[in-house]
């Protein structure tokens, strides 16, 4: 399962310092929400869990702003479809991200596969198309939400 992180948080923040990301504290709080999370969360979802947490409300920018860094340091994944975020599984490597996402109970899995990567690559170079994000969501019915 994707959406609950099966790294723990110490190793996550411990990407963070690796790739030179600063945890400030609102930054903290957003990778702990998200990785207590059961199933991919909407911005405005992290926004009502951190101004829950904090007893305080929180503004949309500031939030905004630490997702779309931890986007693009490849620690969380946007699902496109659902406009929602949740923790990336592969913090070992970068990779392409294939998100199977259920439609009923909302949780998704992230699988990574070079077979994938390889072949969008190709079909991309065809093109002369230089690729700078790749994401593909597959939507559907886990095993549990078809029976």
């Amino acid at each position: 399962m994707m959406a609950r992180s099966s790294h723990s948080l110490a190793a996550l923040q411990a990407t963070c310092s690796d790739r030179g990301i600063r945890l400030t504290a609102n930054r903290n709080h957003i990778l702990k929400i998200l990785h207590r999370a059961r199933r991919p969360l909407s911005a405005y979802e992290i926004i009502a869990r951190l101004s829950r947490l904090l007893s305080k409300p929180v503004g949309p920018p500031s939030v905004y702003r630490v997702l779309e860094l931890l986007v693009k340091k490849s620690l969380l994944v946007r699902l496109e479809s659902r406009n929602a975020y949740v923790l990336c599984s592969h913090l070992d490597h970068d990779h392409e991200h294939v998100i199977f996402s259920c439609r009923l109970c909302g949780q998704a899995w992230e699988r990574s596969d070079a077979h994938i990567r390889s072949l969008l690559n190709d079909h991309a170079g065809q093109i002369d198309f230089l690729t700078e994000h790749q994401t593909i969501e597959l939507s559907g019915l886990c095993a549990a939400c078809r029976s």
